[in-house]
C-alpha cells in the first residue's frame, strides 16, 4: 500500500466511523504550559513537549521558538497536511507541497502601549504545490481543504475563551 493509499484509506474509514457514530468525532485536547525560568517555559500534551521562549530583545534567551512561530507552524502543517489528506482522496500525490504563513501585527500593543490591538492584524499564506494533474482540479481540492481545515478556521474566527484562575 503506497502512502497516497494509507492515507486515503485513513480518511475513509474515519468518514464511516463518524457517519455511523458521530460522537466520536467530538472531542478535544489539553496543552499544559510550566514556566521553567525566565520566559522560557515546557509545553507538554500527553507524551509530547516542547520548549518556547522569546528572542532577546524582548527579554527572552532565545532558546526555542515563540509563540508566533508555533501559531505560523500550527496553520502551515494543519494546511499542508489537509491538502495531502485531500489530495489523496482524489488519487492525486504531490511531488512538491510547500505552505508558508506569515503574519503582520503591531508589537506595540504587546508591551502595553496604544497601537491597536495585540495579535496579528492579518495572516498571509501561499502554496507551491507540484501534482499530476491539471491546474483547475489542484485549485479545486486545495480550496475543499481549506473549507475543512481546522487551523484555517482558528485563524479566521473569533473563538470564545474562559478563564479559570487558582492562585496559590
Amino acid at each position: 500500500m503506497t502512502t497516497r493509499e494509507k492515507i486515503a484509506a485513513a480518511q475513509e474509514r474515519l468518514k464511516r466511523i463518524y457517519a455511523k457514530r458521530p460522537e466520536v468525532a467530538q472531542g478535544g485536547s489539553t496543552t499544559r504550559c510550566v514556566l521553567k525560568e525566565g520566559l522560557l517555559c515546557e509545553v507538554q500534551n500527553g507524551d509530547w513537549r516542547l520548549q518556547v521562549d522569546q528572542p532577546l530583545e524582548t527579554g527572552g534567551d532565545n532558546t526555542a521558538p515563540d509563540p508566533g512561530v508555533y501559531g505560523r507552524a500550527s496553520l502551515s502543517a494543519c494546511l499542508t497536511q489537509g491538502y495531502v489528506m485531500v489530495l489523496a482522496e482524489h488519487g492525486i500525490t504531490p511531488t512538491r507541497l510547500e505552505v508558508e504563513v506569515s503574519g503582520r501585527m503591531d508589537a506595540r500593543a504587546s508591551v502595553g502601549m496604544e497601537g491597536g490591538p495585540s495579535g496579528y492584524q492579518g495572516i498571509a499564506y501561499s502554496v507551491v504545490i507540484e501534482a499530476d494533474a491539471p491546474r483547475e482540479r489542484i485549485e479545486e481540492l486545495l480550496r475543499e481543504s481549506e473549507r475543512r481545515s481546522p487551523w484555517l478556521y482558528n485563524f479566521l474566527n473569533a473563538l470564545s475563551a474562559e478563564r479559570k484562575v487558582e492562585i496559590a
